[in-house]
């Protein structure tokens, strides 16, 4: 069970994006799916994503 991994945020011109392993997208307790709408948000220095409602 993969349920941490280490990355880093990335920016390609205007665009900023954050690489997830595919170990740990493709464990079963990985909580989305790909293409799914997500809501992020930051809670103190905590960056929390959740599947938006």
């Amino acid at each position: 069970m993969v349920n941490r991994s280490k990355t880093k945020i990335y920016k390609a011109g205007s665009r900023h994006s954050i690489y997830l392993r595919k170990d740990l997208i493709e464990d079963t307790s990985f909580p989305f799916t790909v293409g799914e709408p997500l809501l992020i948000r930051i809670e103190g220095d905590k960056l929390i994503i959740e599947r938006k409602k």
